[in-house]
């Protein structure tokens, strides 16, 4: 708990631009069109995506909702996207629980054809067993 707390000291300290490099005058929210590459997305995902692809360094995208809402699916769908048009890109996925981190894994080494796996780097909460963690995820990462 201590770190937690000097975490947010330490930001604090530093400022903003830590969290967020770069702060664009812009703030609206373009959206681009794309062709999906899941076509079981639905038009509220796809805007979504859409929009998430328009974002120019933009502070965080943010998707939350209740179970089943086809949030994996969208976050899956933006980062195939944005895997595709930029190789170079950095993501980074948060999610409440190591499960839900590892079903969005699951699904991306699932779209291989895609994105390579060892260009997915997973991190777990240092309080994870090592026992705990997938076996299938181990030496797919570098």
């Amino acid at each position: 708990m201590r770190r937690h707390y000097k975490a947010i000291h330490d930001v604090e300290v530093v400022g903003p631009t830590v969290l967020f490099p770069y702060q664009t005058p812009y703030r609206g929210l373009k959206k681009l069109s794309f062709k999906p590459l899941n076509p079981h997305i639905n038009t509220e995902q796809a805007d979504a995506v859409g929009m998430i692809l328009g974002c120019n360094r933009v502070p965080p995208y943010v998707i939350y909702g209740p179970p089943g809402t086809g949030k994996t699916m969208t976050i899956v769908e933006a980062i195939l996207q944005l895997y595709t048009y930029n190789r170079r890109a950095n993501v980074l996925i948060c999610a409440p629980s190591n499960g839900a981190a590892d079903h969005v894994l699951e699904i991306l080494f699932e779209a291989s054809y895609l994105i390579r796996a060892t260009d997915i780097f997973r991190l777990n909460a240092f309080s994870r067993q090592y026992d705990d963690v997938n076996p299938d995820f181990l030496g797919r990462q570098t």
